[in-house]
């Protein structure tokens, strides 16, 4: 994909079908469903997911949310990448690093508003540091659990859909600029998880 533009046209088409995770994620199912990396369009990420396992089957499901945040993560990078302040990693297979924002390398990740967490979005967005905590501890606990420096871009949705901002890619580019148009390492949250620290910091992305 070339533009912003054939990313957001792509991830639109996802927004028809049910987001239903049938489990939580975890190494075995992600092992299953790693051709999603393969799929450059929708279309074809929707017809193979069909072929292997039916539709409406809990990995069919499994498979297009995979595709749908791999694509929707790609453009945001790409987003990142086009700052003159970011210089992108340029080993694409890091596990750690997806760029460098004034020389700090950070691993970035899009995440929904979660549902198991009880904070009130206002005070959160006065003050991060409880639900950064809960992100580090509770996400990506499986291949890509680390404890480093990491972005998180938060996507909350009055209505509860979050996860159809992640094909808002217009919305998600003017958070994103305007935080690294303004940003100082200040702005980053200290996270502790048991011996290991890491920089954090929160772009909010809201609609109402």
């Amino acid at each position: 994909m070339s533009s912003l533009f054939t990313y957001q046209r792509e991830l639109r088409k996802r927004l028809d079908i049910p987001y239903i995770w049938p489990s939580r994620q975890n190494d075995t199912d992600d092992q299953t469903t790693d051709f999603i990396y393969r799929c450059a369009s929708f279309d074809q990420a929707h017809a193979e997911a069909v072929r292997r396992f039916g539709t409406g089957a809990s990995r069919y499901y499994y498979a297009l949310n995979r595709w749908y945040n791999f694509t929707s993560a790609r453009a945001v990078e790409a987003i990142f990448a086009r700052h003159p302040r970011v210089i992108a990693e340029r080993d694409t297979y890091h596990k750690l690093v997806d760029f460098r924002l004034d020389g700090i390398p950070f691993d970035h990740k899009t995440t929904v508003w979660p549902k198991a967490w009880k904070g009130d979005l206002d005070a959160c967005m006065q003050s991060p540091q409880p639900l950064l905590t809960w992100l580090y501890a509770n996400q990506s606990r499986e291949r890509r659990h680390h404890v480093c420096n990491r972005l998180f871009l938060v996507l909350y949705r009055e209505d509860g859909a979050h996860w159809k901002l992640k094909a808002d890619l217009g919305l998600l580019a003017t958070r994103i600029e305007e935080y690294l148009d303004a940003f100082t390492p200040d702005d980053l949250t200290t996270i502790t998880i048991g011996e290991r620290t890491a920089q954090a910091g929160v772009i909010w992305a809201t609609e109402y």
